[in-house]
């Protein structure tokens, strides 16, 4: 596994998606918005099974790669969580997270947009990057 950037997450609360503990609360059907580090074990299979289901998944608080989360797009993944934040930075040779949020249209990008979590000018690149999104249901 890669290094994680937790955020302000706890380590020690970090682990793998288990069926038998989400099942239960996400047959309720209340909850609808997931974070998920599409690197641990069992996490594409907690995005497929569920994403079917109205449950939208977001990358955070993730040191995935590129192609980690290029594959959790293609089982359901939709948005990142407090893009830049609780991830590893861009890099030319591994473009990680964000190079997947930059480059892949399917990737909702959240940010933090007060000037602390993130410049303003790394706001403006992620605004540049992006394309108008169709108007969500």
């Amino acid at each position: 596994m890669e290094a994680l950037s937790l955020g302000a997450q706890p380590a020690e609360y970090l682990r793998s998606p288990d069926r038998e503990e989400h099942g239960s609360w996400l047959a309720t059907g209340i909850v609808k918005p997931i974070t998920v580090a599409p690197e641990l074990d069992r996490a594409l299979d907690l995005i497929e099974r569920r994403a079917a289901t109205g449950v939208e998944f977001a990358v955070g608080h993730s040191g995935a790669s590129y192609e980690q989360v290029l594959q959790a797009v293609d089982y359901g993944l939709r948005q990142a969580t407090h893009t830049f934040n609780g991830m590893p930075g861009l890099h030319h040779r591994a473009p990680g997270i964000i190079g997947a949020i930059l480059t892949d249209d399917r990737l909702y990008a959240q940010v933090i947009a007060d000037r602390v979590h993130v410049h303003p000018a790394v706001i403006n690149l992620l605004v540049r990057t992006s394309k108008a999104l169709p108007a969500r249901s």
